[in-house]
């Protein structure tokens, strides 16, 4: 499970705006405030997109006590 509160510091620490994070992932800015707010799951390709941009491990996005 995207822990929504990591994945908004990560885009926040990288100075990237969801406007910004939304263009380098090929989504849309309502994606990501839906994705942060918890209202949506990301594909595991968006997934994956994210933690490459945002210089992160995937491990660094996803609650692992919570997925298990």
């Amino acid at each position: 499970m995207v822990t929504t509160t990591r994945v908004k510091q990560r885009r926040e620490a990288a100075g990237l705006t969801r406007k910004d994070l939304a263009a380098e992932l090929g989504t849309t800015e309502r994606t990501i405030r839906l994705i942060e707010s918890g209202l949506r799951t990301p594909s595991m390709i968006i997934l994956a997109r994210m933690a490459r941009t945002l210089r992160c491990r995937l491990g660094d996005l996803i609650d692992e006590e919570a997925s298990t």
